[in-house]
């Protein structure tokens, strides 16, 4: 096996790779462009512009949101099996003896691809059907286990109950895999079967369970080796390109030296990634292939007549003359830049981000605190950013967690206690003996602190109990004339959506870690994305647009670096002394130093 496996890529390993890289850019100029008009399409009938968050959950529980992740899933599921489809094609014409060219290869798998697209779809909606019941069951441990306090208490401090959730956790993950394993392996030779017998994917499917009958182990074990090696190969590279990158950062002193490094490494970078994933998909390909071509011979029902589609093609494949192929791959070829122009934008220069001390400034001091508050402002930050909710008493207090038992040790929940309840628990000792006595602050207090000083970013929180949050955070900002020197945002489109109403006038964003869709076009004035999101394509949408991009939580020179060169307007970090001497920093080096220093920061160094 391994011996064909080896013959097989060296006899047309490089007509793979480039019937790879064809559909690749195809995919690129054809089916993104499709996937994105159908995201948009379901969006739309949502009634939103985009998705963030707890929307994404809720919208993918409604009939429309069903359909759209389907409609979606398959799209990308169908580029998938759209390369392999190729690369099979190339296969089966070298077991024919016909050395099919890549472009060749593509025209022929194109009568198939609707067929291809149906194929996945049906592997997709199989695989998810058989991993529903695991994740039913995570879920039930999850409620059983941790449900009894806030999520960020389990994730702090990891009590036993949350251990044992994990272990759970990792031995349903393993049955799943193991299920789901064994089920894509009894219908590995779909593909092929579909191509080369010119089957309907329902038909492939089922002859595919029945040629793989016996061989499901031998399959699986050949499939976690090629997937092993994949990962090993990748992160063999991207440590060779890190040392490479550590090497130029601490050895070179000249900057046109360490500019020139920079160029090639980039170069480097791109090629290597590029290779590793056409290596990847070529091996996998021609491993199915090999599998499928070892089935017993009488499986064969097409074998003798396998020359036959290459013959019948051939005089058609010949008379696509070169001017003609040259002419659709500049076509192509203008399709993709434009794409990547419009996705690689350049970021603008701007000398003037802010810095926002994320609750308060949680690295110095307890989060949420007065104590965090001084601190912070202390270290030269532009704003604060602390989290509000309503007590049972109808105060509106400084806390983060739907309970006190990761800061205070107690289970009681914020809507079910009074002000006096919570004055009652320190929330400092945890932090340091420092801090011992240090209790919950209010957003009274918090205003009057800040007032003339910084300015206050309020985080609306939601947990299904608040009464009058918005009109009591709006009269208390307007009981200290703060209108001004305030922002508010929130997780939930639906509470921010109701301060828009109360007080349209004022500054609000939304804050998200995921989206779906284009959260430019919210109704906001800003958008606090997770680091992930704000890239230098997303950054420049959202500056169109006029609106304003936080970057959270930036808690190093790495990120904070990285997220300055993409553009963004503000930082939010629990170290608000470090990114302000970051900014400082930055305000000193040039154009191309900035630039460097940028690729540094994207390289771990």
């Amino acid at each position: 096996m391994v011996r064909d496996l080896a013959a097989t890529l060296r006899r047309c390993g490089w007509r793979l790779a480039l019937a790879d890289l064809t559909v690749k850019l195809l995919v690129l100029a054809v089916a993104t462009p499709l996937t994105g008009l159908a995201l948009r399409g379901f969006l739309v009938a949502s009634g939103r512009d985009a998705l963030a968050d707890a929307d994404i959950f809720f919208f993918a529980l409604t009939p429309v949101g069903m359909v759209c992740f389907a409609v979606v899933g398959a799209l990308v599921c169908g580029a998938l099996v759209w390369e392999l489809l190729a690369l099979t094609v190339v296969l089966w014409a070298d077991e024919s003896g016909v050395a099919l060219r890549s472009s060749d290869a593509v025209r022929l798998c194109l009568p198939r691809c609707g067929a291809a697209i149906s194929l996945a779809a049906r592997l997709l909606g199989g695989a998810v059907l058989r991993l529903l019941p695991f994740a039913a069951a995570a879920a039930l441990v999850a409620w059983t286990l941790l449900s009894r306090y806030d999520v960020n208490y389990y994730l702090a401090e990891r009590p036993p109950e949350f251990v044992a959730a994990v272990m759970v956790g990792v031995v349903l993950a393993a049955a799943a895999v193991r299920r789901v394993g064994r089920w894509a392996s009894a219908r590995a030779f779909s593909l092929p079967l579909l191509l080369t017998e010119h089957l309907t994917p329902g038909e492939a499917l089922a002859r595919s369970c029945v040629e793989t009958a016996g061989r499901e182990r031998e399959i699986v074990l050949w499939l976690a080796g090629w997937l092993g090696a994949a990962a090993a190969a990748a992160g063999l590279l991207t440590s060779a390109l890190l040392a490479l990158c550590r090497w130029a950062a601490d050895s070179l002193t000249s900057m046109a030296l360490v500019a020139l490094a920079a160029g090639i490494l980039l170069v480097v970078h791109a090629a290597l990634q590029t290779f590793a994933n056409l290596a990847g998909n070529v091996v996998l390909a021609t491993l199915l292939w090999q599998l499928f071509a070892r089935r017993p011979r009488a499986a064969f029902v097409g074998e003798a007549s396998a020359p036959g589609p290459f013959a019948r093609h051939a005089r058609r494949l010949a008379s696509w003359s070169l001017r003609r192929k040259f002419a659709a791959s500049a076509v192509l070829l203008v399709a993709s830049t434009a794409l990547g122009a419009l996705s690689l934008a350049g970021v603008e220069v701007d000398d003037g981000p802010v810095v926002t001390a994320h609750r308060g400034g949680g690295a110095a001091a307890p989060e949420n605190t007065l104590a965090a508050i001084r601190l912070a402002m202390e270290a030269g930050t532009d704003w604060i950013e602390v989290d509000v909710q309503e007590s049972a008493d109808g105060e509106v207090v400084v806390m983060h967690d739907s309970d006190f038992q990761r800061i205070g040790g107690s289970p009681l929940k914020v809507w079910e206690a009074t002000l006096a309840e919570m004055r009652g628990i320190d929330v400092g000792s945890h932090r340091d003996a420092r801090f011992a006595g240090e209790r919950i602050a209010t957003l009274d207090e918090v205003l009057q602190l800040s007032r003339g000083r910084v300015k206050v970013n309020i985080e609306l929180k939601d947990y299904g109990h608040n009464q009058r949050l918005e009109e009591r955070v709006a009269a208390l900002v307007e009981k200290h004339d703060m209108a001004g020197r305030v922002a508010v945002m929130s997780l939930e489109r639906s509470l921010l959506d109701r301060f828009q109403r109360l007080r349209p006038t004022w500054r609000t964003g939304l804050l998200t870690a995921v989206a779906v869709g284009d959260l430019t076009r919210v109704e906001v004035d800003f958008l606090a994305v997770r680091d992930a999101l704000a890239t230098a394509a997303f950054v420049q949408q959202a500056h169109r647009r006029g609106k304003e991009v936080a970057a959270w939580t930036l808690n190093d020179r790495a990120s904070m670096m990285r997220m300055l060169s993409r553009g963004v307007d503000n930082l939010i970090t629990d170290r608000p002394d470090l990114a302000r001497a970051v900014l400082r920093e930055r305000a000193e080096l040039s154009l191309m130093q900035r630039w460097l220093v940028g690729f540094a920061a994207a390289v771990g160094r």
